[in-house]
């Protein structure tokens, strides 16, 4: 398997504490920038995403699809999810101890992209740094106070399709406005 993967989390990059606030009590609504942008960071790249959310656990990939549609503002295709990764410790029987014990998130995502021979392009989006060494190059880290929002965006889009018109368009202007200075009338 070839396709581009995005394996994401929801608490912390679709459900942030800004959300959650914003939105009223958490687990009601993800936040609907976030999933815009993780939608369209599937859809700019010909992704497919994996979940590696704890909540997946004891769930069907339906189920959590479900669950994505009645959390979101907007409805989207989740026909793009494609799959969990597999779960340490709650009867997953593909995870394979002899390949990793570390136990991490890390190393769910490593195990499913063994058992599926995934070679192609992947990103990794989450608020826990639990990776596996291997994985930091691939890894997009969000701040479980603001979520996945459009430096996450660019750095995912970067790893996912180098060469994509709006890495450089996009990065120029979060560059840009992040470096410039307002200055009022009364500033000298």
């Amino acid at each position: 398997m070839n396709d581009p993967i995005i394996f994401f989390d929801f608490d912390g990059v679709l459900n942030s504490i800004a959300s959650m606030i914003g939105l009223g009590a958490p687990n009601i609504h993800f936040d609907p920038v976030a999933v815009g942008l993780v939608h369209k960071l599937a859809a700019a790249t010909n992704a497919k995403i994996v979940i590696s959310s704890s909540w997946r656990i004891g769930r069907t990939v339906d189920e959590l699809k479900m669950i994505l549609n009645k959390t979101s503002h907007w409805r989207h295709d989740w026909s793009i999810v494609i799959d969990k990764t597999p779960a340490y410790g709650y009867g997953d029987v593909s995870f394979d101890f002899d390949f990793d014990m570390r136990l991490t998130r890390g190393s769910e995502i490593a195990q499913w992209r063994k058992n599926r021979k995934h070679t192609g392009r992947y990103v990794i989006i989450d608020d826990d740094s639990d990776m596996r060494e291997d994985q930091l190059l691939f890894f997009v880290k969000c701040n479980t106070a603001d979520g996945f929002g459009l430096q996450q965006y660019i750095r995912a889009l970067r790893l996912l399709s180098p060469n994509h018109p709006d890495v450089a368009s996009l990065s120029a202007y979060y560059t840009y406005k992040k470096h410039a200075q307002i200055i009022t009338p009364n500033q000298s």
